[in-house]
């Protein structure tokens, strides 16, 4: 220790500067003897935590994991909805003791639902205990990673969801319906939009810049609009979804509710989301309860545009669309790819391209909430020309892409006006 001292006081009496010898002697004398002995005691909690795990691997296989990215509902959903279906259909994991630790949660909802699949100890103090052991010991083999690529179509298509409703939480669903104003058995379609708003509210204390790269996945909520009043003209409620919102929705219809702004909880989030007839969602993070829990969705707004799809047999997406500044014309999914904008996830990386992200018009996402509806309802007629298109674009797609082998649809009309992006 008192060799270590003599060195950090000889680095920093050694820097160039104006401190007087007294405020260095302080400097070092803090780092000394606060930072190292800090320092040192982390590591043998360290070694403490590691040999504790190996001494109890002959009784019983623990193995731990944080829950992936658990601020944001969508990691929250997804990636650990990925786990537990994975983890049905192995046996080898069925006699390991599976831990998770987790901060405070994006859906205070979702997370009691997981627990009732998982262990999960919800304590900062253990979330940055693990962090730090598996930071330094990443190769140690008790940790649990929760993967998503976007692409684990098997494991959405061909395994039931994980995760349930008590019959008491169904109760409070049918209390949170009749509150709305929407009786029992009345279907209803659930509608969202990405904005700026949720993540300006959940990370107010900072700057704009740490989360501003995302802004491309942004839409108007108000380009839903047409959809959702073409579905309430069937006898349909189309319930706008959010946590935090840009706008209300304009008073008018009553079968559209802004349930954003008027009813929203983190019970009512979930719920609703997985009860609806369909999901037309965004390039937003609660789409991915939706998914989890295999509901359709019809998946608008998809970005980066050919580099994201819908992962379920049952859904319809139409992508963003790309304009180019120089060329003056949208690129085709060709050029897409062959300047890798379909793997670009940064807001930056357009404007360096010279290229704008360009969102669906209402049109478009009315066709995609009409082809959707109607494909559930079995009246929807597929033409040649639609598979045609439909072949197309998936010939586009090469193996080993992220959207290889989707199992979705795109929008058959999206397709049928834009065959200038297929050449």
């Amino acid at each position: 220790m008192q060799d270590e001292w003599l060195a950090g006081f000889v680095v920093y009496a050694g820097r160039r500067g104006s401190l007087h010898i007294g405020d260095r002697i302080k400097e070092v004398a803090f780092r000394c003897g606060v930072k190292v002995p800090i320092k040192i005691v982390k590591k043998i909690v360290c070694q403490l935590v590691l040999t504790l795990l190996r001494s109890v691997q002959p009784l019983v296989k623990v193995r731990i994991g944080s829950l992936y990215n658990y601020g944001r509902i969508g990691h929250l959903a997804a990636n650990t909805e990925l786990y537990l279906r994975r983890r049905s259909r192995s046996k080898e994991t069925e006699k390991e003791w599976h831990v998770f630790v987790t901060g405070q949660p994006a859906n205070r909802q979702l997370l009691t639902m997981i627990k009732r699949r998982v262990t999960v100890i919800e304590n900062s103090f253990c979330l940055r205990l693990c962090d730090y052991v598996q930071a330094r010991h990443p190769d140690a083999e008790f940790w649990i990673e929760l993967p998503l690529n976007g692409n684990e179509y098997d494991e959405f298509n061909n395994i039931p969801p994980q995760l349930a409703f008590t019959e008491d939480e169904e109760s409070r669903g049918q209390e949170l319906l009749a509150r709305m104003g929407i009786l029992p058995g009345t279907p209803f379609v659930c509608f969202h939009a990405r904005d700026k708003a949720y993540l300006d509210a959940v990370h107010g204390t900072q700057s704009r810049g740490q989360w501003a790269y995302h802004d491309y996945r942004d839409c108007d909520i108000l380009n839903y609009l047409p959809a959702a009043e073409y579905l309430a003209s069937l006898g349909l409620f189309a319930v706008r979804m959010g946590y935090a919102v840009e706008r209300k929705l304009p008073d008018g219809n009553p079968r559209i509710i802004d349930y954003a702004t008027c009813h929203r909880s983190d019970f009512g989030d979930i719920y609703l989301s997985t009860k609806c007839k369909f999901f037309l969602g965004s390039e937003g993070g609660l789409g991915c309860v939706p998914w989890s829990f295999n509901v359709p969705v019809a998946y608008a707004n998809g970005a980066p545009p050919i580099g994201a799809a819908a992962w379920r047999h049952t859904d319809v997406f139409i992508p963003k669309k790309l304009w180019s500044r120089e060329r003056k014309r949208f690129l085709t999914f060709r050029e897409i790819m062959a300047v890798g904008a379909d793997r670009w996830f940064w807001s930056q990386q357009y404007t360096a391209a010279g290229l704008e992200v360009v969102e669906n018009t209402p049109e478009e996402i009315l066709a995609l909430a009409k082809e959707m509806n109607e494909r559930l309802d079995d009246s929807w007629v597929s033409t040649e020309e639609d598979e045609e298109l439909q072949q197309r674009y998936r010939a586009l797609i090469p193996p080993g892409h992220r959207c290889y082998g989707f199992p979705s649809r795109v929008g058959a009309e999206f397709l049928r006006k834009n065959r200038e992006l297929l050449e």
